[in-house]
């Protein structure tokens, strides 16, 4: 068999450089945008709008044409967040997200959560917070059916607000188990259907949904914990916010009828995510701990970069065989895929203290603190402080050769 030796530092510094090329150009097409939107050139060119000129001379999605156009004009009015696009400190979707939220007082700080934290940082620190344009609490909701001429399918479509969808999501889940336990189906195909979290594929989708509709129809849907995860959880935190962990954007204000009127599961969590303790009394994680540290996730798997929804595990940090309890602090989701990578030493959870590590064989290590975003910091010391210790410190290295990697 033939190997081929290849240069992975080449490889990542390519990625590396062009990435921030990319967010530069994303820079400058947003000042040209914004320059040739001040100026109303579109009209001068025969088109009504910036985004319909964008659309048919670069040829681009119209939605997408729209979008450019809207953010150039907002950041007209911030250009440190600009001057940071420019330098490749952030990247465009970071942009887009953050200027719903950029005031002239917090657009610096919005600009080192996404330096250091990313996008998905982004999005979680600021879970529950108001955007700064106001926008009415039913925009954009529809829904409706079409019977096909031929009368042999319908077709519907809908369009609803975070906490209704997060209430419709739960349903899908109820509705998944439901069919899976009472049709004939692929022994895969019933796994994903049953699978704990998340929801199910696409192409499972309608089998859910009849499901769910089978469960109404015959009476079955009387208890909303009929099956797992389906209820919907508003977390609250000290500082007054509220937010839907898998529907972050949503502003906590439009969750107050949810929690007024809803079935639903409140979570109030301190600085340190210490809500229940079993300790050594039992090794799994109990369904409302699994609860509080998906809320405390986002509903997926907690290694960064990740996003894993389906097939989550609650990984020890510290393994039970070593002493280690089943406790909130002592437990993070890891997908499958991800917790077979701890197990074989290429990631590395570390907690010494209230501080999660996340280390990667490459060298690149995240930081997550108590009630904090994490960020990414190769060069943070860990502090021994009595609360626990790296279980991974005398583990052998990965097999395969990060170095010199083959293929």
């Amino acid at each position: 068999m033939c190997t081929t030796t290849i240069d992975a530092e080449t490889i990542v510094n390519t990625i590396h450089v062009s990435a921030r090329m990319f967010a530069y150009s994303h820079a400058e097409i947003l000042t040209a945008i914004a320059e040739f939107d001040t100026h109303n050139l579109a009209e001068a060119y025969g088109c009504a709008s910036t985004g319909a000129w964008l659309a048919r001379v670069l040829k681009m999605k119209r939605s997408r044409a729209y979008e450019y156009a809207a953010v150039a004009r907002k950041l007209t009015g911030f250009p440190a967040i600009l001057t940071a696009l420019r330098a490749g400190q952030i990247d465009y979707t970071s942009v887009r997200y953050m200027l719903d939220y950029a005031t002239y007082a917090n657009q610096a700080e919005l600009i080192a959560i996404a330096t250091h934290s990313g996008y998905q940082g982004l999005v979680t620190a600021l879970a529950g917070a108001d955007t700064t344009e106001h926008q009415p609490a039913d925009t954009g909701e529809v829904c409706g059916l079409h019977i096909r001429e031929d009368g042999q399918y319908i077709r519907g479509w809908f369009c609803m607000n975070a906490t209704d969808g997060a209430a419709f999501q739960a349903a899908l889940r109820a509705g998944a188990h439901a069919y899976a336990d009472s049709n004939g189906m692929d022994e895969a195909d019933a796994a994903m259907m049953r699978s704990t979290f998340g929801l199910p594929p696409r192409r499972l989708m309608l089998q859910s949904l009849m499901g769910m509709v089978h469960m109404v129809r015959t009476g079955a849907a009387k208890h909303a914990t009929m099956a797992p995860a389906a209820q919907v959880m508003v977390h609250m935190t000290t500082d007054g916010r509220a937010f839907l962990p898998n529907h972050m954007a949503a502003p906590a204000a439009r969750l107050a009828n949810l929690v007024d009127h809803g079935d639903l599961m409140g979570v109030l969590y301190d600085a340190d995510g210490q809500v229940i303790k079993f300790g050594r009394k039992r090794r799994l994680a109990s369904s409302k701990q699994v609860q509080v540290l998906l809320g405390m996730w986002g509903h997926k798997c907690a290694v960064p970069g990740c996003g894993h929804t389906r097939f989550l595990q609650m990984h020890h940090i510290r393994d039970w065989a070593e002493g280690g309890a089943t406790d909130i602090e002592n437990l993070v989701p890891l997908c499958s895929r991800c917790h077979s990578l701890v197990t074989d030493g290429f990631i590395r959870v570390v907690k010494p203290g209230p501080t999660l590590y996340f280390r990667f064989v490459s060298g690149e290590q995240w930081v997550f603190a108590p009630g904090r975003v994490g960020y990414r910091d190769d060069a943070a010391e860990i502090e021994m402080d009595g609360a626990g210790v790296d279980s991974f410190a005398d583990e052998a290295a990965p097999t395969w050769d990060w170095d010199t990697p083959k293929v």
